[in-house]
């Protein structure tokens, strides 16, 4: 029975030894008490925020990227392109040399300005 809603829990399809509640998402493992069942779910929502945390800053992170990388176009005649860095996840950098009307013409390696490492 879900400590939090006081309905019966099910056996999760994917992980059979896993008990869950349809109505609030609680999990519980057999011989778990209610206090378990809640400190289970206290930890769940403990790493969900952590994630929204760090999911928000890299969104600000990458707005920011965004602007730097604008900014550096418009007054060097050249593209930047960016992508992750398979390293360590920060952003890579390359400059795209670009003829009179934009079209690209050569291709310099991607380096990641958090590690320092390069890609092709």
């Amino acid at each position: 029975m879900c400590p939090s809603c006081h309905t019966p829990m099910h056996r999760a399809a994917a992980l059979p030894e896993r008990w869950y509640c349809r109505t609030c998402t609680r999990y519980a493992i057999p011989g778990d008490s209610p206090e378990d069942i809640e400190r289970h779910q206290q930890e769940r929502e403990h790493a969900i925020a952590l994630l929204d945390a760090a999911l928000g800053e890299r969104a600000t992170q990458r707005d920011a990227d965004r602007r730097i990388v604008n900014e550096m176009e418009s007054s060097m005649g050249q593209l930047i392109q960016t992508r992750g860095c398979g390293k360590c996840g920060g952003t890579m950098y390359r400059t795209v040399e670009t003829d009179d009307q934009g079209n690209p013409t050569g291709y310099s390696m991607y380096i990641c300005q958090g590690c320092g490492h390069m890609e092709g």
